[in-house]
């Protein structure tokens, strides 16, 4: 998250394409960022083969005055599903989406019903919309198999704990009733491994 004073660029950058995961992320741009593009898929180049998208059960926030959420480059495919988006902007441009069960909210007047946007806790509350609780499809699995159903949800700071498994699926990164309004973990986190060469 950039939060009021962040000036990241691309929030997730996939620059040559890949089968690639998104799934269950709290992402957040701030009015600073250098870029209005949030996540961007294969700007660079193909050259990673395979041009598919996942991207299920994430809360995207763009507190930017405008925006692009998803970049795809021509010729990807992408699954973008139980998805909320959540400020101004277009919600994706390029490629072949298959797009279901997503929550748009273009104001940030917090239809959404959020414990506090203000304060960067995207949580859903006993407020939040039909359209939000309880209306998340099944997302399935990716063409090799893969289950796209999240497990885990964040929280703060940069840590995660296990999303509820019970009834229905909810649209975005938290399952209402599973951990939600939890105070915030203030456990430093573990060590960064890199894994890149391996």
């Amino acid at each position: 998250m950039d939060e009021s004073d962040g000036t990241s660029s691309y929030a997730i950058d996939i620059p040559d394409c890949g089968r690639s995961y998104i799934i269950g992320n709290v992402i957040e741009q701030g009015p600073l960022s250098q870029n209005t593009t949030i996540i961007s898929y294969g700007a660079e180049s193909a050259r990673n083969g395979n041009q598919d998208l996942y991207m299920i059960n994430n809360t995207i926030v763009n507190d930017a005055s405008s925006g692009n959420f998803v970049y795809l480059r021509s010729g990807t495919t992408a699954k973008v599903m139980n998805n909320i988006f959540y400020g101004p902007g277009t919600n994706w441009s390029g490629g072949t989406v298959t797009a279901s069960n997503n929550y748009f909210e273009s104001s940030r007047g917090n239809g959404a019903k959020f414990v506090n946007p203000g304060g960067y806790d995207y949580q859903l509350t006993s407020a939040s919309p039909a359209l939000i609780v309880n209306a998340a499809g099944l997302p399935g699995l990716s063409a090799t198999g893969y289950n796209l159903l999240p497990t885990m949800q964040y929280v703060y700071d940069t840590q995660g704990a296990t999303r509820s498994a019970l009834g229905i699926l909810d649209v975005g990164a938290f399952e209402y009733g599973s951990g939600g309004g939890a105070p915030p973990d203030n456990t430093s986190p573990a060590a960064v491994t890199d894994l890149r060469n391996r």
